[in-house]
C-alpha cells in the first residue's frame, strides 16, 4: 500500500489547515480567497521548480496524445475545488463543531466517489465496501441528527 504514507501525511496537513481556517479572524470569504491565493502561489512555485530542477515529464508523457482534456481536466478540477473550498471554508466558519463538517464531507465524498468510480471508471464495488459505505451513511446520519 504505497499510498498509505501519502494519505496519512495529507490528512495531517488537511487537519492542521482546517484548524487554522477555524482560528482565522477574517470573514469566511476573505479566508477562502487568501486560501486560494496561497494554493495558487504554492502551485506556481511547484510548477517553476519542477520545470527548472526536475525533468518536465508530466506534460510530455500525458499530453503526447494531443488530447485537450489532458490539459483542461486539471484546470476544470481547480475551478471545482475553488468553489468547493469557498463553501467548505464558510461551513467551517459557521459550524459550531469543526469535526461535523469534515465527517459529513468525508462520508459523502466516500459514497459519491465510489458511485462515480463504478459508473465512470468501471471499478468494482464489493459487498464489504457496500456494507462499509452503509455504515458510513449511518455514522453521517448520527452526526447530522445531533
Amino acid at each position: 500500500m504505497p499510498h498509505l504514507p501519502l494519505t496519512l501525511s495529507a490528512t495531517l496537513f488537511f487537519v492542521l489547515g482546517q484548524v487554522l481556517i477555524k482560528k482565522s479572524t477574517t470573514s469566511s470569504l476573505h479566508t477562502a480567497y487568501l486560501f486560494s491565493i496561497s494554493i495558487g502561489l504554492f502551485g506556481l512555485i511547484g510548477l517553476i521548480l519542477s520545470s527548472t530542477i526536475f525533468k518536465p515529464t508530466a506534460l510530455n508523457s500525458k499530453s503526447s496524445s494531443g488530447s485537450t482534456l489532458t490539459l483542461l481536466a486539471p484546470i476544470l478540477a481547480g475551478a471545482l475545488f475553488f468553489f468547493g473550498n469557498l463553501l467548505w471554508i464558510q461551513a467551517i466558519h459557521l459550524a459550531p463543531n469543526i469535526s461535523h463538517v469534515r465527517i459529513l464531507m468525508a462520508g459523502l465524498e466516500t459514497v459519491l466517489l465510489a458511485m462515480i468510480a463504478y459508473y465512470v471508471f468501471h471499478q468494482s464495488v464489493t459487498r464489504t465496501q457496500l456494507v462499509g459505505m452503509a455504515l458510513i451513511g449511518c455514522g453521517i446520519a448520527l452526526v447530522a441528527h445531533r
